[in-house]
């Protein structure tokens, strides 16, 4: 049964009469109007349909219904045109074309008119319900879902922009009639007019975390443990960052870039820190990770990681990552079943017994980034052990357990025989999901490092990737970089109280690192880590070159202890001890020494940071910052790929590091096709995506490049 045409059996204000949900099914078609009389799903008219504030219940929860329709290609499409995915033989030619990026006009996926039928029924919302009622309490009774429409609105002309590219009708009012739907009757634009325009529209409401009223839509009368309502809105800061991140990207000049970046940053944090309150269901930490225990790396016993990552995706556990799905249907003879389940895995046809392959695999360039990291392992005592492949036996590297463990726990797979045939099972459980996932934990907290390292953040985005994030690791990783007022006061406007979002390690006095003992809590660690283990003491991780200028004359640099000498002992052989000297006197003795070489090496590490901050403070960060902002910029692309792979961001994150490496590195990236067709092509030389047009869709010669 579909929930969400079960939603509402009755009203929580019973004074209002609801109008039918078809009204909410006006279409986009044709070439010559946009709403199609032959379809069943329209329904005409010149009359206001909201006959009274109270429709606007089944109104919300039509315009969800229809999201439905899009659930499905918002993956695909995001997906198959980025570099992670493999399309099998047993695909249809459908999936086929748009890996190859050759989508024709009747391609079941390229359909403008799924779009425009909600944005339409957005547009007649937000045109027609009346948000001025009040309840006996004076609270506005549909304010909630005017916000939730609004936001809707916008990220659904954001799918159209990333689906099209450009020449996108942008229609703003509500089609009643087909006097109203030719084409030609509105303005045309591209994804940084799109942006520019939902910007505005969405400005009209502040920051969630400066909004004590804010909430999401709430309904009480359907199943909640497969979507909870606050799970089905699109929340208000993520899809204003994802704009402003968008608009940051396309954006050529470097002041103006920087402040839609900053934007970006803020509207991010804004729902990170709002959320912390409101906690639902829903984290936004990022605790979570898949790794190797110590008697695993001590021993070199690998079988499985520890660990529950596989979990982040499951939108019906509570305490989940998921912050905003598209509820589909729970069975697959139900109209909008999610079938990226049997795209992504393996099936057994219950009707005719037959055994169905999984279409889609991770491609080779996916485990290329996986199996290249550096996993490293803090052991007890203090010793740091990477991971290398003579670690792992043939079998095990085969199976991809060497690297980042988040792979292996989304992915398995095996041969068997069936009907005297050879057959890969293979499953991708982060989509083995009944809903779509549109927003997660970790895809927030990586769009907030892009734009913090795009808005001139570069450490505090590092922080993100390595450390986690809380007020103890801005004051000593990101402020400390800060030289001048300006950066100072913004950065302030961060506050990621420990006792919320605590990182996964401390500073001491001296500025050494400090990991938090098995009593403390941790809740933030950093994103690699969540599958390359102990990232902070990763030193291949982020490359300390990165923070000297080129020419590094005067830059402090660490000095050479391995020919120290101390006042106190001195290192000794055991066979060079005196007979004379007791155990006990040799042991003090020692100690002693011990005692003053950690002494030594803490002040030596306290001189030499306080020597880095005097140098940033007297030469300046702008020489060494584009140096780092490149690379962390590579680091992310990484870190997008390990986190967020098959969920349908790949196509966008590459678009937009496209544009933004065109400007940050012209000589390597001349143009954004330069760096897009690189990525690409590493997935399959044969594509031709050379000009920007053929990223993207075209529909009949009337919407798209």
């Amino acid at each position: 049964m579909n929930t969400l045409m079960n939603i509402y059996k009755r009203a929580k204000a019973p004074l209002y009469v609801f109008a039918l949900l078809c009204v909410l099914s006006l279409s986009f078609t044709a070439c010559d109007d946009m709403l199609d009389k032959g379809n069943e799903n329209v329904m005409y008219g010149d009359q206001n349909h909201l006959v009274n504030a109270g429709d606007t219940v089944n109104s919300y929860t039509g315009i969800l219904y229809q999201l439905q329709r899009i659930a499905v290609r918002t993956n695909l499409l995001g997906e198959l045109r980025g570099d992670l995915v493999d399309v099998r033989s047993n695909a249809n030619t459908d999936i086929k074309d748009i890996a190859k990026f050759n989508v024709g006009d009747y391609n079941e996926y390229n359909d403008p008119r799924d779009y425009y039928a909600i944005i339409n029924n957005c547009n007649y919302f937000l045109a027609n319900a009346d948000t001025t009622l009040q309840n006996n309490k004076y609270d506005y009774i549909f304010r909630r879902e005017s916000e939730a429409v609004r936001c809707i609105r916008a990220w659904v002309y954001l799918q159209l922009g990333q689906v099209y590219g450009g020449n996108i009708p942008l229609v703003t009012e509500p089609i009643l009639t087909e006097l109203e739907a030719g084409l030609d009757s509105y303005p045309k634009v591209g994804i940084k007019e799109i942006c520019d325009y939902f910007i505005n529209d969405l400005a009209i409401l502040p920051m969630q975390k400066d909004n004590n009223d804010y909430d999401y839509p709430k309904h009480s009368t359907y199943d909640q443990t497969t979507a909870p309502p606050y799970l089905c809105a699109i929340p208000l800061d993520l899809i204003r960052g994802d704009l402003y991140l968008w608009r940051a990207s396309l954006e050529e000049n470097e002041a103006s870039r920087i402040a839609y970046s900053k934007q970006a940053a803020l509207s991010y944090y804004s729902f990170i820190y709002w959320n912390r309150g409101y906690k639902p269901y829903s984290v936004t930490t990022t605790q979570t990770r898949s790794y190797w225990d110590e008697t695993a790396v001590k021993n070199n016993i690998f079988n499985h990681p520890n660990g529950w990552y596989s979990a982040v995706s499951s939108s019906s556990i509570v305490g989940s990552e998921c912050l905003s799905i598209i509820p589909m249907d729970s069975l697959s003879a139900d109209g909008q079943f999610n079938t990226l389940r049997k795209l992504y895995d393996y099936e057994y046809d219950n009707s005719g017994g037959d055994l169905k392959e999984a279409c889609l695999i991770p491609s080779q360039v996916c485990w290329n980034y996986s199996d290249s990291q550096a996993y490293c392992s803090l052991m007890t005592n203090g010793d740091i052990i990477y991971l290398e492949s003579g670690a792992f036996s043939e079998e095990q590297l085969n199976n991809h357990l060497i690297g980042d463990l988040r792979m292996t726990s989304n992915y398995s797979e095996y041969n068997t025989t069936y009907n005297y045939e050879s057959v890969l099972l293979s499953s991708i459980s982060k989509l083995d999901t009944r809903n779509v996932i549109l927003y997660r934990v970790g895809t927030v907290y990586l769009r907030l490092a892009e734009a913090l390292n795009m808005a001139g953040y570069p450490k505090f985005a590092q922080a993100i990737l390595s450390t986690g994030v809380d007020d103890n690791i801005i004051a000593h990783d990101v402020l400390s970089q800060c030289n001048n007022t300006a950066d100072s006061t913004w950065i302030m406007q961060f506050a990621f109280p420990v006792s919320q979002f605590r990182a996964s390690i401390n500073y001491d006095s001296y500025g050494n690192k400090v990991e938090y003992g098995t009593a403390t809590n941790v809740y933030n660690i950093g994103l690699h880590s969540r599958g390359s283990g102990s990232t902070p003491f990763n030193d291949n991780y982020y490359p300390i070159s990165a923070d000297a200028p080129a020419d590094s004359t005067g830059y402090p640099l660490y000095p050479d202890t391995t020919q120290a000498t101390f006042e106190v002992g001195y290192p000794m052989p055991v066979k060079d001890v005196p007979v004379v000297e007791t155990t006990r006197e040799f042991n003090l003795r020692m100690k002693e020494f011990t005692d003053s070489l950690a002494s030594w090496r803490t002040r030596l590490d306290a001189e030499y940071r306080y020597d880095c901050e005097v140098w940033y403070a007297t030469y300046g960060v702008p020489q060494v910052k584009p140096v780092q902002q490149i690379v962390i910029d590579s680091l992310i692309d990484v870190e997008q790929a390990l986190e967020n792979c098959f969920e349908g961001h790949r196509f966008g994150d590459i678009v937009r590091a496209a544009y933004r490496n065109s400007y940050t590195q012209p000589s390597r990236y001349p143009t954004p096709e330069a760096y897009f067709s690189e990525k690409l092509l590493k997935r399959d030389p044969s594509l031709n995506v050379s000009d920007k047009r053929s990223w993207f869709i075209n529909w009949k010669n009337q919407i798209g490049l």
